[in-house]
């Protein structure tokens, strides 16, 4: 029997969402791997740093015997781990602290404004909507969040509920995670801060 565990994409790693201890920032930045300091050496992460962080975990993520499905090659939003019965996810942990503070920093220089995240929002139910999922209750953008994640949740345990396009529905949930993505709290100071060589 297999585990299935929904992988994060790397630019969640760390990311304000999963932790809100106002020192995350610091503790990310705390003990760089080599790839981490490198990457980190100009305060800065590329779209080719970022791109070699992900192939990075992708390989260390298979070469520990996982399987990572439903990824688009080395971008790993979205991916899914197969792992057998009785591991305990410390082989994903492990894989992702190699490359989590060039995740989070990489958040840090993407992160959108309020208005923009209140936007993609809005693009969201609009998405939802075009896919099939009727909103209604108070708040749209909620409701439709847990209509959506209800129907692709059944649709991955073999379930079919509605008229639902997944292949939409998923690329609509995508852009959300995107936009969704907060920095860790304090991670703009310690980046300042930081000094990759010491």
């Amino acid at each position: 029997m297999r585990v299935l565990a929904v992988l994060l994409p790397l630019v969640l790693a760390g990311c304000a969402q999963a932790s809100t201890r106002p020192d995350a920032g610091v503790t990310v930045l705390s003990r760089l791997s080599t790839a981490e300091a490198q990457a980190l050496s100009d305060k800065i992460v590329s779209q080719e740093e970022y791109s070699a962080a992900n192939a990075m975990t992708l390989r260390c993520l298979n070469d520990a015997g996982l399987t990572v499905t439903d990824h688009d090659g080395d971008v790993l939003a979205g991916a899914t781990i197969e792992r057998p019965t009785g591991q305990d996810g410390a082989e994903e942990s492990s894989c992702l602290a190699q490359t989590d503070a060039i995740g989070a920093v990489w958040v840090l220089q993407h992160e959108l404004s309020p208005s923009e995240r209140e936007a993609a929002r809005t693009e969201f139910v609009r998405c939802a909507d075009a896919a099939g999922i009727e909103t209604s209750g108070a708040d749209p953008y909620l409701d439709t969040l847990t209509r959506v994640l209800g129907r692709l949740d059944s649709a991955r345990s073999g379930g079919s509920d509605g008229p639902a396009d997944l292949r939409t529905l998923t690329e609509c949930t995508d852009r959300l995670v995107r936009a969704e993505t907060v920095a860790l709290p304090g991670l703009a100071e310690a980046l300042r801060d930081l000094n990759p060589a010491a």
